[in-house]
């Protein structure tokens, strides 16, 4: 809450002061505490967004590093049923056709997840809950 100061130590509320003096008192006092909430909020909120944006560039680069490991180690494989005596083109084909099947399988197991994935229910049934109440609230019931 750098620049504003909210001071709980004030002198106490003389006696004679009048209504208007205490509301515009006390609006100030909560303009300045909404400011200062906004400020730790959006100061919070910055940390947070740098954590993720940090978070978020470390795991762009472990996965191109995973993907070149993927190609490199497939190569190795397949160079590996060469030594063995297969042909090299039926090394690496049986190499990347086992990968396909990986891929399928990924693929199989993405789309059952997606397909369960449902809007978010309970949450639509307590907003119109809330808009009722609201609604009723301001029609005076």
């Amino acid at each position: 809450m750098s620049g504003t100061k909210v001071s709980m130590n004030s002198k106490p509320p003389d006696d004679d002061r009048s209504i208007g003096q205490l509301v515009a008192s006390a609006t100030r006092d909560m303009s300045d505490l909404v400011r200062g909430e906004i400020a730790l909020a959006k100061a919070e909120l910055r940390q947070a967004a740098t954590s993720a944006a940090k978070g978020g560039a470390l795991f762009v680069v472990a996965g191109l590093l995973g993907y070149v490991a993927i190609i490199i180690l497939s190569a190795a494989a397949a160079l590996g049923l060469t030594a063995l005596g297969l042909h090299p083109a039926v090394g690496f084909a049986a190499i990347g056709g086992a990968q396909l099947v990986v891929c399928a399988i990924l693929a199989y197991a993405g789309m059952r997840n997606l397909r369960k994935a449902r809007p978010p229910e309970r949450t639509k049934h307590t907003l119109e809950q809330t808009k009722q109440v609201v609604a009723r609230a301001s029609d005076g019931r």
